[in-house]
């Protein structure tokens, strides 16, 4: 019998980079690798970049359907690297997984960065997978010529094609996922860019809303990646929120 949690936690890549304390940040879907946000943050702590299964062009483990099902994954990986715990970035598509992890798994901190997984009814969205995939990026950035990348690679085509699988239908958003904020016993920050047009900037404040205690902080003349749009205020913002600023904790 295949053990498919294992298999699943087995498929999760972690790189790791800098020094201090432990960061894991769960990316979002344009490009698994670094940002210059968090490169600025790697100076001050050590950054765990997770890599989900699909998005790197690998084939995707059978029992994995659903974000909710990745962050299970997340979860085995971080408990053999012995991060169970330790603080959570999650940006994007990545946001939704690290929410859903903090919701079955206790994390020290949790910060949600333009995150999907939440609708707002009646509220006009733009369609990313209804556009030549060629326009996405200028969709993503405020300034496109902060993209870090031009859709060249396999593997970051493959993660335009994995997002679609896990959140085409119902269309980026999970409708119990509302019921699991609203448990979530964490310190959590919730960033956003200004000027994101994927997921509008009202849903700061619903996830805000949503989940206990959470602060809000909205970077302006930022889109819907302000670690590369704007890298030094996103590092900031989320170093001091972790205190990771001076490289203590």
């Amino acid at each position: 019998m295949v053990d498919v949690d294992a298999e699943a936690a087995g498929s999760v890549v972690v790189r790791s980079a800098g020094s201090g304390p432990d960061v894991v940040v769960v990316p979002g879907f344009v490009t698994s690798g670094s940002t210059p946000g968090l490169d600025v943050l790697a100076s001050t702590s050590t950054v765990h970049l997770v890599e989900l299964p699909g998005f790197g062009g690998e084939a995707v483990p059978a029992g994995i359907r659903s974000p909710m099902d990745l962050a299970c994954a997340v979860k085995g990986a971080l408990r053999t690297r012995g991060l169970s715990g330790a603080p959570v970035v999650g940006q994007s598509f990545g946001g939704w997984v690290a929410a859903e992890l903090a919701a079955m798994a206790p994390v020290e901190r949790l910060v949600l960065v333009d995150s999907f997984g939440l609708r707002i009814v009646g509220e006009p969205r733009v369609d990313m997978f209804d556009m030549p995939r060629e326009t996405v990026l200028d969709l993503v950035y405020a300034d496109r010529s902060k993209a870090p990348t031009e859709w060249g690679a396999v593997a970051e085509r493959a993660g335009y094609a994995a997002v679609a699988r896990f959140a085409w239908n119902p269309y980026l958003c999970d409708l119990s996922l509302p019921n699991r904020l609203r448990e979530l016993d964490v310190e959590t920050l919730v960033v956003w860019g200004a000027d994101d047009r994927v997921v509008p900037v009202s849903h700061a404040a619903l996830f805000a809303e949503l989940i206990p205690g959470a602060r809000q902080v909205v970077i302006p003349d930022a889109g819907h990646d302000p670690s590369c749009d704007q890298p030094d205020a996103f590092a900031r913002v989320v170093g001091e929120f972790l205190e990771v600023k001076e490289g203590v904790r």
